[in-house]
């Protein structure tokens, strides 16, 4: 079996003799929120994971145009097949203190929602919170940490597959 990886937006030609493909594809993470430090000082929230999506035979043919999602664009990524497009979400961005919202909504066969994100705290000097994890090829997604003192709290670490939430900013 041949194995293709993208890591960006383009296309792809179906080889000859291929109707088939396994097709997984990973949402982007959403950005952590900015902390305010006059007024009501507070850290921001952790940017929430992408979700995770995969058909297994997605029946496919000719050039086919796929979208990745880049960090933060709220773009989700997607691959269109001749039926039925394999779609992940991407993990929200959140603003103040609130979290962010984990990457979910795939209506494909194996899809797995990515972790929230962590929420800030008032008050002056707090470090951010966490980022949330994306989901992994068997497992949803992990939260992201919430604030709590001055240090950035820890993102969340990925199932098998998926990718680590980002530390909050000290």
């Amino acid at each position: 079996m041949t194995t293709v990886t993208f890591t960006s937006s383009g296309s792809w030609a179906t080889p000859g003799g291929v109707s088939t493909a396994d097709t997984q594809t990973w949402g982007e993470g959403g950005n952590g929120a900015a902390g305010l430090a006059g007024g009501s000082p507070h850290s921001g929230g952790g940017g929430g994971g992408g979700e995770y999506a995969e058909e297994t035979a997605l029946a496919v043919s000719g050039t086919i145009n796929f979208t990745i999602g880049a960090g933060g664009t709220s773009t989700a990524t997607s691959f269109p097949g001749t039926s039925v497009t394999v779609t992940a979400h991407p993990g929200g961005t959140p603003s103040g203190t609130s979290q962010g919202t984990a990457g979910t909504g795939s209506a494909n066969s194996i899809h797995h929602d990515g972790g929230h994100g962590g929420s800030g705290i008032v008050g002056s000097t707090k470090g951010g919170a966490g980022g949330g994890s994306s989901a992994g090829t068997a497992a949803a997604g992990n939260p992201g940490s919430n604030a709590a003192s001055s240090a950035g709290a820890s993102g969340a670490t990925a199932p098998s597959g998926g990718g680590d939430g980002g530390d909050g900013a000290s």
